[in-house]
């Protein structure tokens, strides 16, 4: 068998066929449906409007259930912010630092560790909790950011993080 492609005949298919929204392109365009190789009564060809209202709310609800579907395929989680003084991980570095400030760049923090001081995204950098951080790996360069985080920051017996109720334990 011979493909016969005519592209005319594929662009009026395309544009008389329904979209997720329910209406064509055509009916979108010019308030009509047009007229194929199918053949349809004269009734279903005349001119109605369509409703601005119940369309942009099918295209509302159709954005929203994409958005869900990629967030969830894709692991989308919200960001995390992060303070000066907070003990952090740097994945890269594969060290502990220190949020000394926020850069001039969106979501980049400037950090403190043993190798010196980096400029990092937050996509690249964990929160630490005192219980995961090794007492001998981690020495902060700057001592009066110690002392004042140390003092921010409640710990019990163990020395693990004390959350206030209206805290969340899952960050």
């Amino acid at each position: 068998m011979k493909k016969n492609v005519d592209t005319y005949k594929l662009l009026l298919e395309y544009r008389a066929t329904p979209l997720a929204n329910g209406f064509s392109p055509s009916e979108l365009l010019m308030s009509r449906n047009i007229r194929t190789t199918l053949p349809t009564a004269r009734s279903n060809l005349l001119p109605r409007l369509v409703p601005t209202e119940m369309l942009n709310s099918r295209e509302e609800k159709r954005r929203i259930k994409q958005k869900q579907h990629y967030d969830q395929h894709h692991g989308v989680h919200e960001k995390v912010d992060f303070e000066p003084g907070e003990v952090v991980w740097v994945a890269d570095k594969r060290t502990w630092g220190t949020v000394t400030s926020k850069a001039e760049t969106p979501r980049s923090l400037w950090i403190d560790t043993l190798r010196g001081k980096y400029r990092r995204n937050s996509f690249h950098l964990s929160r630490a909790f005192r219980k995961d951080i090794p007492e001998d790996e981690y020495q902060p360069l700057d001592h009066d950011l110690v002392s004042s985080t140390q003092e921010t920051l409640p710990t019990d017996s163990n020395n693990n993080l004390v959350l206030a109720q209206s805290q969340s334990p899952h960050i």
